[in-house]
């Protein structure tokens, strides 16, 4: 995603940030990912605290950020925003690639959740 919103910067004609942001969008879907991630390795007792918490980042990232975005704009105009942007994205990942570890599951764990799994949707 990162590399994708600072080739945005590069762009001379509508086409090209429409393919981008088309090929940005195959790759996006991070807050799903991060509520899967979330819900797998926060404990039972804290897991409402810890979804609430990254549903309110996600929803005032959604009011916030159309500010913040306009106040950036200004300041370092349209080519620089996506440049930016761009590289905050970049940070983000390397922060989450750094200092982010799912537990490992024990393969007795699994098969149980496929089991569950299976029998939740009624095919076995």
């Amino acid at each position: 995603m990162g590399a994708m919103t600072a080739c945005m910067g590069l762009v001379t004609a509508p086409w090209q940030l429409l393919l981008l942001r088309f090929i940005n969008g195959i790759f996006s879907g991070f807050i799903s990912m991060a509520i899967s991630l979330q819900a797998s390795v926060t404990p039972a007792e804290q897991s409402g605290k810890a979804l609430g918490t990254l549903q309110t980042g996600n929803i005032a990232g959604s009011l916030i950020g159309p500010l913040i975005g306009g106040v950036l704009s200004e300041w370092l105009g349209f080519q620089g925003c996506f440049f930016f942007t761009g590289a905050l994205l970049v940070v983000a990942s390397l922060i989450v690639l750094i200092f982010v570890h799912e537990p490992k599951v024990k393969r007795e764990v699994r098969a149980k959740q496929r089991g569950s799994w299976r029998t939740l949707i009624g095919l076995w």
